[in-house]
Order: C-alpha cells, then structure tokens, then sequence
C-alpha cells in the first residue's frame, strides 16, 4: 500500500495493487495506480492517469489530458479550488474513459470541456459543464450538462438534462426521458421506447430550428412555454411563434404521437393536448 503526497512535479508514478492513496501539488507526468481502491488528488496538470481497477477517487483540480478510470464503481471530482487567490480549473480534459461499473461524476464551474466522455456500462450519474463528445455506454443513467456537442446515451433507461444541445442526440433504446432547457440545433434521436423529449423555453428565450424523431414506441414531446409563445400543428411540423419579438422557429419530427403543450409561468398546467399523426 502506497500513501504519499508529492510537493514536486514527478515524470511517472507506479502504484501498487492495493488500496495506495497519492497527492500531487505540482503536476506530473503519467500516474499510474495499479489495482485496488485508489485515492487520487491532483491540483496542477497532468498528461495521463490510469486508476486501475477497483472503487476509485479522484479530485482534479487542473488540466488532465487522459483520465482512465478502469473497471470499479468510481468517483470523479472535477472541481475549482474555491480558493479566490488560486483560479486554477480542472478543464479541457481530451479523455475521460469510467470503465464498466456505477461510476459518478460530479464537476463544479468548470470553464474548459471534455473533448470525449466514455462512461462505459453501468448505471452513471454524471453532471458536467461541458462536452463535445459523449458516449454513456449501456445502463439506465443519469446524465446533465451546461452543453454537448454529441451525445450518444446508449441502451437503457436514461435521464438526461442539457442546457443547449447541437449536433446530434441519440437516446438509444429504453424508456428514456430528454429534457432540454435552451437552444438546440442539429437531429434528435429518442430511439425505441416510450420517450418524454420535454423542451423549456421562457418567454424571452431564443427558440431554433431542429428536427427529432421518436421512432418506435408512443414518445411525447412536452413543451414548456412561456406566456408569449403561440403553438402550431401541421404534418411533421410544430411551429413556435413569439408574439413579443416576431421570431419563429420549427420542430420538424417523425414517430412522435403526443405533444403536450404547458406553462412556464405555471409549472404542471397543461394548456394544449395533441394527437400527432
């Protein structure tokens, strides 16, 4: 068993197969951890950390290129130091790779992204700042973030929450729930299932153009809408209309069966139920 606290910055670190806890202060190179249920704290950059095997924790505070958490039920902090003389941030991660198992993210005001998320099978919760890339593997997981890029959530019964979406989401299949609270651009796939796609948008919101299909299953799509925005039904298309500004934007969609229509300014009133052909 390895417990040690590094005040310089090391090239390589090799722990062992048991349970080794190690700090870095100062940067390093590789760390590699081995086996075992590993402790980790790192509060400047670092190219390559390998967790290993087992029920891992790590705290970053910095730049961390590659992040391997390998097999194991894992915790991942990426956090500020909540320190106002110190702004160091864990951002601008390439790699994140949790492995098979229970594995829980937690990031707090980040200011850089995730280049690309693998959370490999299991059942994850993770909340995020930001992504380009994010793949959530099997498993019924729980999942938010400020803003992604691409997001493939896998086979299960997934949750997940966006601020702002573009590209593409895939929810893959399962009885999934998509709630998205900003602008979307890009192709929404619910996937087969019986899918709620919930879309928030207050009144003085920017609404854009974005397609989703449903595909099979009976998916709803609930729009929470603020006072200002009218609503209008055609073959394929939901059409937004804000009566404050004058702006416009469509849903155009497949396979979907239900749209609810409810109020921003009065959470769970409903105002519109369609049937959608």
């Amino acid at each position: 068993m390895v417990d040690r606290t590094f005040r310089n910055y090391r090239e390589s670190f090799t722990g062992t197969d048991e349970d080794d806890s190690a700090e870095f202060y100062d940067g390093a190179g590789t760390i590699d951890m081995g086996d075992g249920d590993d402790w980790v704290w790192v509060s400047d950059p670092v190219d390559l950390i390998d967790m290993g095997d087992g029920q891992d924790s790590l705290m970053a505070f910095d730049d961390v290129d590659e992040i391997d958490m390998g097999d194991g039920d894992d915790w991942i902090y990426l956090l500020t130091t909540g320190n106002s003389s110190n702004t160091d941030d864990a951002t601008n991660i390439e790699v994140l790779d949790l492995g098979a198992g229970d594995d829980k993210i937690r990031s707090l005001d980040l200011t850089g992204t995730i280049d690309f998320l693998d959370a490999g099978s299991g059942n994850d919760t993770i909340s995020i700042d930001e992504a380009i890339d994010v793949d959530l593997g099997t498993g019924d997981d729980v999942f938010s973030a400020d803003y992604v890029s691409d997001l493939d959530a896998g086979d299960g019964k997934d949750e997940v929450t966006l601020v702002e979406g573009a590209g593409t989401i895939d929810m893959g299949d399962g009885n999934d729930d998509l709630t998205i609270t900003g602008p979307i651009s890009g192709e929404i796939d619910l996937g087969d299932g019986h899918d709620t796609f919930e879309y928030i948008l207050a009144s003085d919101d920017t609404a854009t153009n974005f397609y989703v299909d449903g595909g099979d299953g009976s998916d709803t799509l609930i729009l929470t809408l603020g006072d200002d925005w009218d609503v209008s039904v055609s073959s394929g298309t939901i059409t937004l209309t804000n009566d404050d500004t004058g702006e416009s934007a469509d849903i155009s969609y497949d396979n979907l069966e239900n749209l609810i229509v409810e109020s921003y300014d009065d959470p769970g009133v409903q105002t519109d139920i369609y049937i959608l052909m």
